[in-house]
């Protein structure tokens, strides 16, 4: 996964997996608005989980004081740290762990260490042609993804638009695995017929 990430040109990075509760409550999550979506609702369990972070009991500062449970906040703030030392080719990515505890298990019970990737892309790369610039769009990342996947072995999957706030609202998808649009309501893309 790093051999593709770092040819598509990414840059890998290793963050502290220790965060603070107001870092990790910057990023926006359903709050049940549209819980009732299933696969909005397992987005919003893999982006910003609503579970109470593991505490240090003696934290080294206010900064660092619980277990992330998301590998976002931290890669955005490095995206943004980056971004204002240039306005493209910044591409991010990190395989790190996040620490899941479970809700019914007492707090002295260790957290499950769930090993995942998370990458993010700034506004820009560079275009082949003239020196200019080229949009990040949707179809860029979703390229991106796809070479993961590829890479990985993982194929019967499909992509199904997903609202979510951390996430503009016309440009965000969810891999599925044994993709099934009819099954959702909708019509069958036959390659032949594109």
């Amino acid at each position: 996964v790093r051999d593709v990430l770092v040819g598509a040109g990414f840059a890998g990075l290793l963050t502290y997996p220790l965060i603070s509760r107001q870092r990790l409550a910057r990023l926006p999550h359903m709050d049940g608005r549209d819980a009732a979506e299933r696969l909005a609702a397992l987005v919003d369990d893999r982006i910003a989980p609503p579970i109470e972070p593991v505490t240090l009991a003696n934290p080294a500062s206010q900064d660092q004081d619980v277990l992330r449970t998301s590998g976002v906040p931290s890669l955005l703030e490095a995206l943004g740290a980056n971004l204002r030392h240039a306005d493209r080719d910044v591409h991010l990515f990190e395989l790190a762990r996040i620490y899941l505890r479970d809700g019914a298990a007492p707090a002295a019970d260790l957290p499950e260490e769930r090993r995942v990737l998370t990458f993010v892309t700034g506004a820009f790369r560079s275009a082949a042609a003239d020196w200019g610039r080229q949009e990040n769009d949707f179809y860029y990342v979703k390229a991106v993804a796809e070479a993961v996947l590829e890479r990985m072995g993982i194929s019967g999957h499909g992509y199904v638009a997903v609202q979510h706030p951390a996430f503009h609202p016309y440009q965000a998808a969810a891999a599925v695995l044994k993709h099934r649009p009819a099954a959702a309501g909708k019509n069958a893309v036959h390659p032949q017929k594109v």
